[in-house]
């Protein structure tokens, strides 16, 4: 399951993208992105270190994903994509 506000930062990160551009991407409706968009600074602050922690991913791992993430962008980014199909088909 990926968080919505999660999937918001990752387009925001990842593409630079603005609300709205977020918002097309995404097929949300006003009432959603509105929440959304409220939410994230609370996600930023601490949902993604909650979300890391309920995952169990240690920082040992963490430090390996941005390892790859440096030496192997393309299939990274890649992945990236994949999951966001994953997450926009549910």
């Amino acid at each position: 399951m990926v968080s919505r506000d999660a999937l918001i930062a990752l387009y925001h990160h990842s593409y630079g993208w603005g609300p709205g551009e977020v918002i097309a991407a995404t097929g949300l409706n006003g009432l959603e992105s509105q929440r959304i968009y409220k939410n994230f600074r609370r996600w930023r602050d601490s949902g993604w270190q909650r979300t890391m922690d309920e995952m169990g991913l240690t920082k040992a791992e963490l430090a390996e994903l941005s390892s790859q993430q440096q030496r192997h962008r393309q299939r990274f980014n890649s992945e990236g994509e994949r999951l966001i199909r994953v997450a926009q088909a549910h």
